[in-house]
């Protein structure tokens, strides 16, 4: 894809919503990235998670937002108390602002409405392989929905309100109602206790506060030049803000674009005025359910990036889904101007099938606005059942709503809705809806032509037939939309996972503060020159490499021989621990695969199948390295070590690592610096004993040590304006403190046999070369756990040696960030990665395998 030029497509003709649309393939809209902050879901992936588990993400009002003693009373009559005091709240939120580029005085003012948008405009950014660093000028139009704003606007007219609080004081002070040093003392009470916790105002309160500075904001961190706006169709304000952006993209104003919503509104003032209103539900999110009360408010942000397919397809884009057709409509007159008329709902959705020009019966699933109020499920309901009679409907359709896990994100929840039908048309599974167990009385549910689907089930379609997903929004006031997705051709052009080759023409790192922007191609990578770079603890997740497994058989083959190892050598079943057991919630897999003594075999062991794969398609490295645990991959890759002696050295290490040796509790922390600031604040230390252990890159550096050495360390790093972060280990890996893991682990190498290495195969311990000696690799290597990861000086060595063209091998691409960092002042060099939890496992694995192969 190439960013400076505009793209031609073939000129299509749109005609208003409800009008008769000539829309062929080629007009349609294809979603290529997507990003997100939803409750219990910080990232896509664990958003997607939760809707498969069912995970139900409402809880009570955290104290930090607001005290229930204060606000908050049973009973329904009183004006100014919220009978209702649950929500789907985000939590543990933690904005890095100079990772924003934005300074930390200025974030403070910055609403967290905001903060989200970024955050999750970042991913969808990323996800769709567009750069996010902002040192490029970048034609991408931003559209965001929003409604209310945030809550800092209410919060700073406390300020500015709080003065007739002083000028009433004053004068009860004059009426000799207050002694005058009684005023004092009140008045210093009331600030301290009202506006103590607030921002003063200055020039960054009103732009930190308004609706359209999201979008202002996002194209202001992530330097992008398109058309910028906000829109406001209360709940539907999402679906709006990707109307907007399907058109404009139709029509051409520009050829990609970051859309979504955002909403906090989550303060005291939105509880109590929608309480008024009885929209609330005090006791739960159960759409289409008989025990519905009401909607229970959540809070979030979505983000997806829009391209005309044909774009898409050409720049060999993952297409998750693709836009067929959006109506929009308005209610008119009806019986108030809360309540829903099914005329307007019924013409949005006709408008969108004749946009689509298709039917209704010709969906197979439907995300229904579902908000989980008596009379509005009802009518929803009635109406796609007016709409689907004497249609003829081969199978019932399947009807959900995310609502019932994270409540309603009003102006977010259009986006929430969109992520999830486009994730489940991705995947080909018809997702869960939950809390439904008691149909709503309302309906005929025995002839209805549709079913609440309650469990993850597989999508089929027979051929001939396309995946087809219709999504709706109802807004308060009126305002009805309804958008129709569906899965891109099954032929491999877009996004199949048989495709054979794809060569982006650039890649884009996420998740990284020292990110590098690279353009290069296939074309610029030194002919047959593999260097392979293992990754190491850390970079583990469920489910890592299960597509892999399912469909490839060498991978399959490995697996399989190391579970049985594992088993027999362990004691532990390791495919179940990588996969996951539906025994489990997946906070409880996750836990458990993180242990030491099940991560560093399971993430060997994929390592290892990776590379047999490549075998098969006559990829081999010229050169090895690893990082910690991944030092173990690249002596089995060198020919050094036996897969199965390697496997059972690294249980070992596992085991030995994952157990204590002392009651001295450790830690580690990452300081985001350079290798000489991490070493000066390591020597002020006094609180206990600390080391550098991870020499990670320019820009980070690892240290461990005891706890309160590390605590003081991470104190003196935030007083010489350095980013440290405690990473979340209970052991001081490379350092003396671990000194026990490396007498089990010694004591295990000696059983087994070294071999010369065949390739070149770097060392941890030394930042260059292993020697060639058999007995002297493994002396080194048994000094790796004590001793620090050099992989600075590792990497500017392999380079010197010749190296230009990394891949890490692995599950993540942690190696990918650092490398880039280590070589950034090299344009010849070209970094890459197997896998990533953001991609799907074999087409981008096969893509890597393209390049690779014409390299």
């Amino acid at each position: 894809q190439n960013l400076d030029k505009p793209t031609s497509t073939e000129e299509t003709i749109i005609s208003p919503s409800g009008g008769k649309s000539e829309a062929s393939w080629d007009s349609r809209v294809a979603i290529v990235g997507l990003g997100g902050i939803f409750p219990d879901s910080p990232t896509i992936p664990q958003f997607w998670d939760n809707i498969l588990q069912g995970r139900y993400s409402i809880t009570e009002v955290p104290p930090e937002r607001w005290d229930p003693l204060v606000y908050y009373d049973p009973d329904k009559s009183i004006p100014d108390k919220t009978y209702s005091k649950i929500g789907g709240f985000i939590t543990d939120f933690q904005f890095k602002s100079i990772k924003f580029r934005i300074p930390p005085q200025m974030a403070d003012r910055m609403d967290s409405v905001q903060k989200w948008a970024l955050t999750a405009a970042k991913e969808a950014l990323e996800d769709a392989n567009l750069p996010t660093d902002g040192n490029k000028r970048l034609p991408v139009a931003v559209i965001v929905g929003n409604a209310l704003g945030g809550e800092n606007q209410r919060q700073n007219d406390k300020w500015v309100f709080f003065n007739e609080i002083r000028s009433q004081l004053a004068e009860a002070e004059r009426q000799n109602i207050v002694p005058s040093n009684e005023r004092k003392k009140l008045q210093a009470y009331l600030e301290k206790k009202l506006l103590e916790n607030i921002p003063t105002i200055n020039e960054d309160t009103l732009p930190g506060e308004l609706s359209n500075i999201i979008a202002g904001r996002i194209c202001n961190v992530f330097n992008l030049t398109g058309k910028s706006m906000s829109t406001d169709a209360a709940c539907a304000s999402s679906l709006a803000a990707l109307d907007t952006a399907v058109k404009g993209l139709l029509v051409g104003d520009y050829d990609i674009v970051l859309t979504g919503g955002a909403d906090r509104s989550m303060d005291p003032s939105s509880y109590v005025k929608f309480c008024k209103i009885g929209a609330l539900s005090a006791r739960h999110s159960c759409p289409f359910d008989a025990q519905a009360d009401g909607f229970v408010m959540g809070e979030g942000a979505g983000f997806v990036v829009l391209k005309r397919y044909a774009d898409a397809v050409r720049d060999n884009d993952r297409i998750y889904a693709v836009i067929r057709g959006i109506g929009a409509a308005s209610d008119g007159r009806g019986k108030g101007i809360t309540a829903p008329n099914p005329e307007g709902q019924k013409q949005a959705i006709h408008r969108a099938l004749e946009s689509a020009q298709i039917q209704l019966a010709d969906l197979q699933y439907i995300e229904c606005h579902g908000t989980s109020t008596v009379i509005g499920d009802a009518t929803e309901l009635a109406v796609l059942e007016e709409l689907l009679k004497n249609q003829n409907i081969p199978n019932r359709i399947a009807i959900g709503s995310v609502k019932s896990q994270i409540g309603h994100l009003k102006s977010a929840a259009a986006i929430a809705s969109i992520i999830k039908t486009s994730l489940a048309l991705y995947h080909k599974i018809l997702p869960p809806s939950v809390n439904f167990k008691d149909p709503n009385p309302r309906i005929d549910w025995t002839t209805a032509p549709f079913y609440v689907n309650t469990t993850p089930q597989q999508w089929e379609a027979t051929d001939g037939i396309v995946r087809r997903a219709g999504v709706s929004a109802f807004g308060f006031g009126g305002t009805n939309y309804h958008a129709i997705l569906e899965e891109p051709p099954r032929d491999g052009s877009g996004s199949s996972p048989t495709i054979k080759t794809h060569s982006h023409s650039q890649w884009i790192p996420m998740d990284s503060p020292t990110v590098i922007y690279s353009s290069q191609s296939p074309s610029d990578i030194p002919e047959s020159d593999h260097c392979f770079l293992f990754s190491g603890q850390g970079s583990q997740y469920v489910k890592m490499g299960q597509e892999l497994y399912d469909q490839i058989p060498e991978i399959r083959n490995i697996l399989n021989r190391a579970n049985s190892i594992c088993q027999d050598f362990g004691e532990f079943n390791m495919l179940e621990i990588m996969y996951g057991s539906v025994d489990l919630t997946s906070e409880e897999n996750q836990e458990r695969l993180t242990q030491t003594q099940h991560t560093q075999p399971a993430i060997f062991s994929l390592e290892i199948a990776l590379m047999e794969y490549f075998k098969t398609q006559n990829i081999f490295p010229t050169r090895v390295a690893g990082h910690s645990l991944g030092e173990f991959s690249a002596l089995v890759t060198a020919g050094v070590l036996q897969f199965e002696d390697a496997l059972k050295a690294v249980i070992v290490r596992g085991q030995a690592m994952g157990q204590s040796n002392s009651n001295i509790e450790c830690t580690m922390a990452a300081v985001l610096g350079s290798a000489e600031e991490a070493q000066r604040i390591v020597k002020m230390v006094t609180a206990g004993e600390v080391c550098v252990s991870n020499f990670n890159s320019l820009s980070q550096t690892v240290i461990s040590g005891d706890l309160p050495g590390i605590l003081q360390a991470i104190e003196l790093c935030k007083q010489n304006n350095i980013t440290a972060k405690r990473i979340n280990v209970s052991q001081a890996f490379h350092s003396p403190y671990v000194a026990h893991a490396e007498e089990k682990l010694a004591k295990f190498l000696k059983t087994i046999e070294f071999l010369p290495p065949k390739i070149p195969v770097y060392s941890n311990v030394l930042g260059d070369l292993y020697p060639e000696d058999p007995d002297k690799i493994k002396e080194i290597l048994i000094k790796q756990n004590t001793s620090p990861v050099r992989w600075v000086k590792e990497i500017k060595k392999i380079y010197s040696d010749g190296g230009k063209n990394f891949v890490e091998v692995g599950p993540k691409k942690a190696l990918f960030y650092f490398t880039k960092d280590i070589l950034k002042s090299h344009s010849d060099v070209t970094v890459n990665y197997t896998l990533s939890p953001k991609k799907p496992e074999l087409q981008h694995l096969t893509e890597i395998i393209g390049l690779l192969t014409t390299s």
